[in-house]
């Protein structure tokens, strides 16, 4: 991406006093903290998180050509537009979509299934009806202080796999609603690992399949809905690393059984239309002379 894209979709979030454009040096130490916990600039993260921003930049242009594309980090959603939080240094969902909006005349909903809110994303989109924000969360966890998304779903400690897709189907039906009074052109998902029942930070109880299940309810509407999808894969913090990177990966081996399903539709309807069959064509000249007799004297 050019410099330019980015100087103009940081712009959009008024993010100039957070020193992202033109340096990776960290010059607050309140917002390193705030970042990082207490303890010396890292600077190799600031890197890292301009480059994870600019990969879901291309996931969504990706995702408008093609209905499902993914960035293997990204995700970091409690970055607002004044400072980052919670190990989010720049929130990279907000700044694609202002780049993808300034492209093209898009409505946007971000389907965040992390197990923390996103409260950097909330706040940025706060009375934006272009951008429609979902969350299903821990009640308890962090952040403590939430930040109002158009939809909070909060959930108990330790909420399983039947509990869970429950009110995901809620909601999504609740997003199928929106899409039907004005329609989206694009949704950004953040498919967090954390919700599992061995992460040291989630707190609820979903078993590997109950997310795999997860993701599949969310790809299959979002499909249905002809909504093209951007994948981030946002937290996961598990005992076991196997564990974590094994449901990630299902997550991706869903969005590509997606993006297949996507494109054998998308074939289909561009596909001709079949030519009628020889007794169809036979019978329309009789047909046509009935009319014809019909309309005699």
């Amino acid at each position: 991406m050019g410099t330019d894209a980015w100087a103009s979709g940081f712009r959009a979030l008024r993010t100039m006093w957070w020193p992202i454009a033109s340096s990776s040096r960290c010059r607050s130490p309140c917002s390193e903290t705030s970042i990082f916990g207490a303890g010396r600039c890292r600077h190799a993260s600031v890197e890292r998180s301009r480059r994870s921003v600019g990969a879901t930049v291309a996931a969504a242009r990706a995702a408008l050509a093609e209905g499902v594309a993914c960035n293997l980090a990204g995700g970091t959603h409690h970055a607002s537009a004044a400072r980052g939080s919670g190990y989010c240094v720049f929130n990279d969902v907000a700044v694609a979509a202002r780049i993808l909006q300034r492209e093209a005349p898009l409505r946007i909903v971000v389907v965040d299934l992390d197990v923390h809110q996103g409260d950097g994303t909330a706040a940025i989109f706060a009375g934006d009806a272009s951008v429609f924000t979902i969350s299903l969360h821990g009640a308890k966890n962090f952040p403590f202080r939430k930040v109002a998304s158009d939809l909070d779903v909060a959930l108990p400690d330790g909420c399983g796999d039947a509990e869970y897709l429950r009110a995901l189907d809620q909601a999504l039906d609740v997003l199928d609603q929106a899409h039907g009074e004005r329609s989206f052109g694009l949704a950004f998902y953040l498919a967090g690992a954390d919700p599992h029942e061995g992460d040291r930070l989630g707190r609820l109880k979903l078993s590997a399949g109950g997310l795999l299940e997860r993701d599949r309810r969310v790809l299959a509407r979002l499909g249905a809905l002809r909504i093209p999808v951007a994948l981030a894969m946002a937290g996961g913090y598990g005992h076991d690393l196997d564990v974590t990177v094994a449901i990630q990966a299902a997550t991706i081996e869903a969005a590509i059984d997606a993006w297949r399903a996507w494109r054998d539709r998308a074939s289909r309807m561009s596909a001709p239309a079949p030519a009628p069959s020889a007794p169809a064509a036979a019978a329309r000249p009789a047909q046509a002379a009935l009319a014809t007799d019909n309309r005699g004297p």
